[in-house]
């Protein structure tokens, strides 16, 4: 009990004592005091014109708020014009006009207009107009206010006030109101009217454009050449054959203005047929020698900050229906990389970036290549799963080359020039000053399937009246297939893909850019058969068709063979413009079991052109015979300094320059060589002197520019398993007929001419001295022997 009491007793003096501490001298609770805020200083330039002596419309104002008991929680502003109302201003573009927002009541008197911000985490994506999440109070230490210093547009000077209030953490507002009185002015802005593809000067124009809004730039403050927004109006005018300058011709019609203010886009405008407002042809047809009956005239103004307004500037031009665009696929950015397609080095003078395979050790890198193309000049890759087939595309006139003076830029159709963007109508030529928007997609006769995107099917109608399915994918849809796409997983056979761009005027390209390959099934090494004898000389006249008869004769007991030639394939093939490219496929060459190569002119090389075929049908278990001359020399040095170890990798040469060197510089220099001593169990193989079809071998009883392989460059690494095939064999020295020196003799005499490397995948043998220029008898039985 007594405990109990001295409890309460404890309790009651606790709560005088909390009482008293909480009242002033009278015995009252303290009242909060109110929090206070005043304008410290702003930053702005002072206008160029010396008669208004004013600032200019653009002020950063800063102010500073404190509490004594307490922390303040928010600033409120509001900008006030000369007669004392609340205004929004550009950048402070709500306010709380009736107080709706948040009431606020000063000294008994209610205060409104106070400019509106969104809350903290609020959805921004909501305009704030429509934002549950609306306050009136920022954090912010400065506001940055854009007067509105003008009468109807024009610029004036004026006296408007800035007013700022502040709340504290116990919601008390301060007492005041501080106020701050600005004189403010702008000039005029400058306008610039155009089209996104540049001023059509009154030539033609699809129906599809998008109008251009800018203001010029000047020496006056930033805030004077900031756009706020734009207004335009549409006219058309009756056209006159004489009236070249578009004068003061008759208004047939006339919009109103259009303000850009409350647009996604406020300095862009697209018109088209079906847009408000429109436009519509200025001709009577849309055939090419139709006759302009009107013109089309849009007429733009440019506001500032201040909500200033530019004088007008004019914009004129024809509008024409018939243009279309003409899509391009890209051959410089069209590839495929996969088990066996690629190439395994990297061009450095090429600028486009390719895909490649990380390989493991001593195995290259693989790259993704171009499309071999085959016998029946089909672009074509060989089957694997992990084939990709990699292609982009875009329309004539995206790329160009700047001049190298004035005047216009070349249209080259590269995607690694410049972007110059200049939309060409693909009969005329015409630059309509249209915009693609999207690429309708086809594979294989059907709309492109893409999972993100079934509902964008459109259709075309084609010639015969029919109409066909497309995938429509727009260039700014957040899938990166507008204008490349990765294929995989692609049955073996014949595909179609067909591109076809799409733009502004809600016009399609009816003639679709088209992309036709083959992917065939890769064939092992032990399912081949036959030979392919790939004719690369140069030569010319009866000498050629000598060799290709002998290369006929020596093979013809051989079984299935098969004769192709360099010049004749690139002849004949709509793709391939140049031997100088590799022009054989890996598609045709991994049919056969074995290849003949001869590449036999001294004066030039092709082997190092068609190395991206070749070493693909090597690597996967392909025989190949080389008969070469000097010239051997060449592609030796060519494929090293490409870093290209063929001959390293499958004939066992050395890897070095210097790896082959040649007696003569020409067929008649040094024209010692009479014929190839073999080791081994080889057949002797003789120059063919009696019945040659040599002028040069028929007049010095011998032959020059013959390779041989160095001290160095017979790969001498247990590996490499090479052995050499053939040796020179030389003509004496008292031979009757342009003999050697006994130093020449001794020099040339048993170098190795023939190399031979053979493997449980491969049989490489790689010859120094042209085999046609040899006995026929004696290299058929050299080939049967190897073959068999």
């Amino acid at each position: 009990m007594r405990k109990a009491f001295k409890m309460n007793l404890f309790i009651g003096i606790l709560v005088i004592l909390l009482t008293l501490t909480a009242c002033g001298v009278d015995g009252d609770y303290k009242t909060n005091k109110a929090p206070i805020i005043e304008i410290t200083s702003f930053e702005g330039d002072l206008i160029s014109n010396p008669e208004s002596d004013s600032l200019v419309f653009q002020q950063k104002i800063y102010w500073h708020a404190y509490d004594e008991d307490g922390t303040i929680q928010g600033i409120a502003f509001r900008v006030l014009d000369s007669d004392g109302n609340p205004i929004a201003t550009a950048g402070n573009d709500y306010i709380d006009a009736d107080g709706s927002v948040e009431p606020i009541t000063i000294q008994g008197q209610s205060e409104f207009g106070w400019v509106v911000h969104y809350q903290e985490g609020a959805d921004e994506n909501i305009s704030l107009p429509n934002s549950p999440s609306q306050t009136i109070w920022t954090n912010e230490k400065y506001a940055v206010i854009n007067f509105p210093a003008n009468d109807n547009g024009e610029p004036i000077v004026d006296i408007n006030s800035v007013e700022v209030i502040c709340i504290d953490n116990r919601g008390t507002i301060s007492e005041e109101i501080y106020t701050k009185f600005f004189r403010i002015t702008s000039l005029k802005p400058d306008c610039s009217l155009s089209t996104t593809k540049g001023d059509p000067d009154g030539g033609r124009v699809g129906t599809g454009i998008n109008l251009q809004f800018r203001l010029l730039s000047s020496d006056e403050p930033l805030a004077v050449n900031t756009p706020y927004y734009y207004d335009f109006k549409v006219l058309k005018k009756a056209y006159t054959e004489d009236d070249e300058n578009y004068s003061d011709d008759q208004i047939l019609t006339e919009t109103d203005w259009i303000s850009t203010k409350e647009l996604p886009s406020f300095d862009t405008f697209m018109l088209t047929r079906s847009t408000t407002p429109s436009i519509s042809t200025d001709f009577d047809s849309d055939e090419e020698e139709a006759n302009q009956l009107t013109y089309t005239e849009v007429i733009a103004r440019c506001y500032n900050l201040a909500e200033v307004r530019s004088e007008p500037d004019t914009l004129r031009f024809a509008v024409k229906e018939g243009f279309h665009p003409e899509t391009i696929i890209y051959s410089q950015k069209t590839y495929a990389l996969g088990q066996y397609h690629y190439v395994d080095y990297a061009d450095e003078s090429d600028p486009e970036v390719y895909p490649f395979q990380d390989m493991e050790d001593p195995t290259p890198d693989r790259y993704a290549t171009t499309l071999f193309v085959d016998s029946t000049d089909v672009n074509t890759a060989i089957n694997s799963n992990d084939l990709k087939i990699f292609t982009s595309w875009g329309y004539h006139g995206e790329y160009g080359q700047p001049p190298s003076g004035t005047g216009a830029y070349t249209i080259t159709d590269n995607p690694h020039d410049k972007k110059i963007n200049k939309l060409r109508d693909e009969d005329t030529g015409i630059d309509y000053y249209s915009e693609i928007v999207a690429y309708d997609i086809r594979l294989d006769g059907e709309a492109y399937d893409f999972f993100a995107l079934q509902d964008n099917i459109v259709l075309h109608e084609e010639e015969d009246g029919t109409t066909t399915e497309w995938l429509r994918v727009y260039i700014n849809s957040v899938w990166d297939i507008a204008q490349q796409l990765e294929l995989a997983n692609l049955p073996s056979g014949d595909h179609v893909l067909q591109i076809s761009a799409y733009d502004l005027q809600d016009q399609y390209d009816p003639t679709p850019a088209e992309l036709r390959f083959n992917i065939s099934d890769y064939t092992p090494s032990e399912e081949r058969s036959g030979i392919l004898v790939i004719d690369a000389d140069i030569f010319t006249g009866t000498t050629d068709a000598d060799i290709d008869q002998f290369y006929q004769n020596v093979t013809a007991d051989l079984g299935d063979v098969t004769f192709v030639n360099r010049v004749d394939i690139v002849d004949n093939s709509q793709f391939l413009t140049s031997t100088s490219a590799c022009v054989l496929s890996t598609s045709d060459l991994l049919k056969f079991k074995t290849i003949i190569y001869h590449d036999e002119s001294p004066s030039a090389s092709w082997l190092q052109q068609d190395y991206d075929a070749i070493n693909i049908f090597l690597a996967e278990g392909g025989n190949m015979i080389i008969s070469a001359s000097l010239n051997l020399m060449g592609m030796n040095q060519k494929l090293t300094n490409r870093n290209l170890r063929l001959f390293e990798r499958y004939f066992g040469v050395t890897y070095a320059n210097d790896a082959v060197d040649a007696i003569g510089t020409n067929q008649a220099s040094d024209a010692f060589f009479i014929g190839a001593t073999p080791e081994g169990t080889l057949p002797a193989i003789n120059l063919e002197i009696e019945e040659t079809f040599s002028p040069i071998v028929n007049l010095r009883k011998g032959l020059g520019a013959i390779a041989f392989f160095t001290e160095d460059g017979v790969n001498s690494e247990a590996d490499f398993d090479v052995s050499v095939a053939y040796r020179y064999n030389s003509k004496a020295i008292d031979h009757p007929s342009f003999p050697p020196s006994q130093e020449q003799f001794d020099a040339y005499n048993g170098v190795p001419v023939a190399l031979k490397r053979e493997t449980v995948d491969n049989k490489c043998y790689i010859f120094g001295f042209p085999l046609s220029f040899m006995v026929e008898s004696e290299v058929k039985g050299l080939l049967e022997e190897i073959i068999e």
